[in-house]
């Protein structure tokens, strides 16, 4: 291969690489935030028809700082439901008994990479 060879060759893979970077589509900043705010729904048969949003990463963090598993659950739950139903309150997720809140938490977590726990 020459040095002409050579310059085509990146020449063509640079164009492969802006064009793959048009179908995919540039990293929009402010696109991601209205993704993330965005209300997602998800079918139970129990349930019927659950809405939900995202935690962003402070809230995250902030359920992470809670030691004890159920009442990180329930407050990961009510914190997802609450973006879908704003009127919710801790207290209404906290009388639904834990099966209640285990079964939301396994329906959304299916959705959801990272929301479960790891089983050791």
């Amino acid at each position: 291969m020459n040095e002409n060879d050579l310059v085509k060759q990146a020449q063509e893979l640079e164009e492969k690489r802006k064009q793959a970077a048009i179908a995919i589509g540039n990293f929009d900043p402010i696109k991601t935030l209205a993704d993330s705010n965005a209300i997602k729904e998800i079918y139970d048969e129990k349930f019927g028809v659950i809405r939900y949003g995202s935690l962003t990463y402070k809230e995250n963090k902030g359920i992470k700082s809670i030691t004890d598993m159920e009442d990180r659950t329930t407050n990961m739950v009510f914190l997802m439901l609450k973006k879908a139903y704003p009127e919710l309150t801790i207290e209404e997720v906290e009388a639904w008994g834990f099966e209640k809140v285990a079964r939301m938490s396994f329906l959304i977590g299916k959705e959801v990479r990272g929301f479960l726990p790891k089983q050791t």
